[in-house]
């Protein structure tokens, strides 16, 4: 039972909670056997979990429940493992019947890292770890997509970052899904320079130095995609020049995931110091910051959301209701400001 607080927040903290418990789901039936993602009946007494959007959720939900069921975590984290050895990939969007190739990033690797960090090991981290650098070096990184690598994954292997199509210019790479979701392409770089720092501190662990060299030097192609002069992630094209045309308030799907660059400037969760100092120190990143909350829209209504309608939640260009920006409010700690933290924090919870 917590304490304190009003009725309404009690009411609001429980109905969070329970909501909490919506995903995984385990799918063995009567504790013998499951329908796995190679089309075959597995008999086990184990349980095998399914029904995870893990672009979602690993940002908040599954740390939670690190904390609030460790057993039942290393469990899902087991049934992940199981599909990669069924399927032939760590999946993406663990649906029941098989990987829902949804969203960017490898992220079942800050999954995966944060538990066994957290002390929870019962599961096959070698495995794991196996599936992981399988995803990030040989299946394709594009949105919406998985399988084997593509051409715009080698251009990735090679230049350390997703080139960006100019506006106009018609997309020759079929895998890409250019209906809505596109190439993504400063999203595609920075979620996977994070996927890719988890799994060089998992590489440590298992001794695998080349690996985790290898990996670490991935971590940091979140500096290929940031431009200076303009103080935010930008596209570039395959020629390594910046696509001017790019709006920071408007650049939709073409660029980034469900978002626009006043977000995706802040996700790179696993080097704060160096975003810090390609930013001028970490003065001009509070400065930033504090620009990020008061900056308006920069077009009608309209036309911001049908560029970006998962963008809820507004408070100036925050966003409350999309899960890149969850840390953000945060990150004022990092900066020597964290009176800036607690007011935010307090303000986003009451508002």
């Amino acid at each position: 039972n917590v304490e304190g607080g009003t009725f309404a927040q009690k009411r609001v903290f429980y109905t969070s909670l329970y909501r909490c418990y919506e995903r995984m789901v385990d799918i063995n039936e009567y504790g013998q056997y499951y329908s796995a993602y190679d089309h075959q009946i597995h008999k086990s007494d184990k349980p095998f979990f399914v029904d995870n959007w893990i672009w979602d959720t690993y940002i908040a939900l599954e740390p939670l429940h690190m904390i609030l069921n460790p057993t039942k975590e290393a469990d899902k984290i087991s049934s992940y493992i199981s599909m990669y050895q069924q399927g032939g990939y760590i999946p993406a969007f663990a649906t029941i019947f098989g990987d829902w190739p949804a969203m960017t990033g490898n992220h079942a690797a800050s999954w995966f890292a944060d538990a066994y960090y957290k002390g929870i090991r019962s599961f096959d981290l070698k495995t794991a770890y196996e599936g992981l650098k399988k995803n990030s070096l040989e299946a394709t990184l594009l949105p919406w997509n998985n399988g084997p690598a593509t051409v715009l994954d080698s251009f990735y292997n090679e230049k350390g970052y997703m080139p960006g199509l100019p506006y106009g210019e018609a997309e020759t790479v079929p895998q890409v899904e250019n209906a809505w979701e596109k190439r993504q392409s400063v999203s595609v770089t920075l979620e996977n320079s994070f996927s890719d720092w988890n799994i060089s501190q998992i590489a440590g662990v298992l001794g695998r130095k080349e690996d985790e060299k290898l990996f670490l030097g991935r971590a940091k192609n979140y500096k290929n995609v940031y431009r200076k002069d303009k103080g935010f992630m930008w596209a570039k094209d395959k020629n390594g020049n910046w696509i001017d045309a790019m709006d920071p308030k408007a650049a939709g799907r073409e660029f980034f995931t469900e978002n626009n660059a006043y977000t995706y400037n802040w996700v790179v969760k696993h080097d704060f110091q160096g975003l810090f100092n390609l930013m001028g120190g970490a003065k001009k990143a509070e400065e930033k910051l504090d620009e990020l909350f008061r900056a308006d829209l920069g077009a009608a209504k309209f036309n911001f959301w049908k560029t970006q309608p998962d963008a809820s939640g507004l408070v100036g260009q925050f966003v409350m209701g999309n899960e890149p920006s969850f840390h953000i409010p945060y990150l004022y700690n990092y900066t020597g400001a964290p009176w800036k933290t607690q007011k935010r924090i307090r303000m986003l919870l009451d508002t």
